[in-house]
């Protein structure tokens, strides 16, 4: 649930519905791998449930972004490289970038997605792993 958050996240950032956070998780489904009909969205969580007590702090500090993506962005070496120099000689790595889009490659049940997200690799590259799901920038 964590990697979903940050591919929301990752949305505002990347400027989707200038930065609006309740029109990009309205329109969620749009962008979904699964049949929009086969979405539950109108199920509400348990509230004792402790996976759900657990993700509220998580999300709020996805909120105020204090919490870093460590798990839809893909692996750089950049953290491991050293910093330009004073003189500038050494160029810093761009830091890595989130995810997007997630699924299950095993359960992608909607066109849209095969074709305009799965299809397309080179401007949607798989970024990480979080099974069953997969990150998509």
């Amino acid at each position: 649930m964590i990697g979903i958050a940050h591919c929301i996240h990752n949305r505002i950032v990347a400027g989707w519905h200038s930065g609006d956070w309740l029109k990009v998780i309205s329109e969620y489904p749009l962008h979904s791998a699964d049949l929009i009909e086969d979405i539950d969205f109108r199920s509400l969580p348990e509230l004792r449930d402790p996976n759900f007590n657990w993700l509220v702090p998580q999300v709020e500090r996805l909120y105020s972004g204090t919490l870093r993506d460590t798990v839809t962005a893909s692996p750089s070496i950049a953290f491991a490289m050293p910093r330009a120099d004073a003189l500038g000689k050494r160029a810093i790595a761009p830091p890595p970038h989130g995810a997007l889009f997630w699924c299950d490659l095993n359960r992608v049940t909607r066109k849209w997605f095969k074709d305009n997200i799965l299809a397309v690799r080179d401007q949607h590259p798989i970024l990480s792993h979080s099974f069953p799901l997969t990150f998509i920038g």
